[in-house]
């Protein structure tokens, strides 16, 4: 692996742990009371999980993060699918041009699949809107 240091992320995988600190951060100011983690992927964890994962008014949130142009992954949208069909509410974001862009899991379709016309500007206050009925 040329040009990657033992215990160093390559830059894109720091830019996306770094928004989705801050996505995590704002979330939690958003909605006082509410718990958010992290979830840390290892060889030993379920592949696919979410990055995020909340609970709000007693609803589970899973949130898949991404930086423009990554997109979600074969496994990723299997997950997030799985939580839906179980009553949680999941979807992904994308930071794209300076703010955030959720993706319902019914418009994802497959990894190259990326319809930005349904992509919906995302902000941590309306996150209610987005829950699973």
């Amino acid at each position: 692996m040329a040009g990657f240091r033992r215990g160093h992320a390559p830059a894109k995988k720091q830019g996306e742990s770094k928004r989705t600190r801050e996505l995590r951060i704002s979330l939690a100011t958003h909605w006082p009371g509410s718990y958010w983690w992290k979830t840390a992927g290892s060889e030993f964890s379920v592949s696919g999980l979410p990055d995020l994962f909340g609970c709000v008014e007693g609803f589970l949130y899973g949130i898949e993060v991404k930086l423009d142009p990554s997109w979600f992954s074969d496994i990723q949208i299997k997950r997030l699918r799985q939580l839906t069909q179980a009553g949680a509410c999941a979807g992904g974001v994308i930071w794209s041009k300076g703010q955030w862009m959720w993706i319902n899991v019914e418009d994802m379709g497959h990894p190259g699949d990326r319809r930005r016309k349904n992509w919906i500007p995302f902000h941590e206050k309306d996150l209610p809107l987005y829950r699973s009925e």
